[in-house]
């Protein structure tokens, strides 16, 4: 997930002027219009079987895997976090010769042995360097291999560098995903642009807008205000809103604003058991941690003092 001082980096190239358009042709229909075509999202494997209560459960989501016990975006993380709570987010990105392949930076050097820019290298290259556990560099290809259908996974596509490559990365990922289960995968990204193309190739497949902290943006103007609200979400009619955790902590009041327009609301990245017991107290619908082991037995924990003090 990025932070709030890399948004820039993360949306390198302007939004094209047709694409702003379509968006506030979008955004005035919906606003006129009082049909919901969002999915709620959530997951069955849930501490409850009573569909109701499934519904006002908060999902666990490991940050890039399980990064605050094991490697960041690696398999044995994504393992553990599938394991010990709803599922995991990660990140993926194109190489050169095409393939989507699973890391947050833009260059190797911070999380594996190699070094330079991911973009530089054709897949067979990226396979030679490892991360701190020894594993392979992962593909998307076989993260879904793994783990699609057995948990909760949310694919955040990172940047690209041209309208030509958001595409490119956005087919990639639909050729990838066309034949797996919808319930189990959500599509998440800074760029509305990567959203717009993703629902295009697969319409039945869950979306959410990420947003950073406004207060924080380096971007600023009308493109700021803009990418740091729900604008986008509402014009692409988004399923989820995934929010920067210090904005819904300053302003919880529009947790139930975005739930009552149908808005599933996620945060990241949460650490900290009083702030995971803040959005359970206001019903957050998902929690993207560093820690989602730690953070899945304290909301079984909070869920069942709550059931006893009935």
């Amino acid at each position: 997930m990025a932070t709030p001082s890399k948004l820039d980096e993360d949306l390198v190239f302007p939004l094209p002027f047709w694409f702003q358009i379509h968006c506030l042709w979008k955004y005035i229909i919906a606003l006129f219009s009082n049909s919901n075509s969002k999915q709620s999202i959530r997951y069955t494997k849930s501490i409850s079987n009573d569909p109701m209560e499934m519904n006002q459960t908060t999902l666990i989501l490991g940050h890039r895997g399980s990064k605050g016990t094991l490697p960041e975006n690696s398999l044995q993380g994504f393992r553990e976090a599938s394991t010990k709570s709803d599922g995991f987010e990660l990140d993926t990105q194109l190489c050169k010769s095409g393939e989507l392949i699973v890391l947050h930076d833009s260059t190797l050097d911070r999380t594996s042995t190699g070094s330079g820019l991911v973009s530089q290298f054709r897949l067979e290259e990226l396979l030679r360097f490892t991360l701190d556990n020894g594993e392979r560099i992962p593909t998307l290809l076989e993260v879904i291999g793994n783990f699609s259908g057995k948990t909760l996974i949310n694919i955040e596509i990172k940047k690209e560098s041209s309208l030509t490559k958001t595409k490119a990365s956005a087919l990639a990922l639909a050729e990838l995903l066309k034949n797996q289960d919808s319930n189990s995968i959500i599509i998440s990204s800074f760029s509305p642009l990567a959203l717009y193309f993703v629902k295009n190739f697969l319409p039945n497949m869950k979306i959410a807008q990420l947003i950073a902290d406004p207060r924080t943006s380096k971007l600023k103007g009308l493109k700021g205000k803009l990418l740091g609200s729900y604008f986008y979400a509402k014009a692409l009619q988004t399923d989820g809103i995934v929010w920067e955790k210090s904005y819904l902590l300053d302003f919880h009041k529009d947790i139930y604003q975005l739930k009552a327009k149908g808005y599933s609301v996620f945060i990241y990245t949460s650490n900290e058991e009083k702030e995971w017991e803040f959005f359970l107290t206001h019903k957050i619908n998902g929690i993207i941690t560093d820690f989602p082991q730690k953070a899945k037995e304290f909301i079984e924990t909070y869920y069942d003092s709550s059931k006893n003090s009935r």
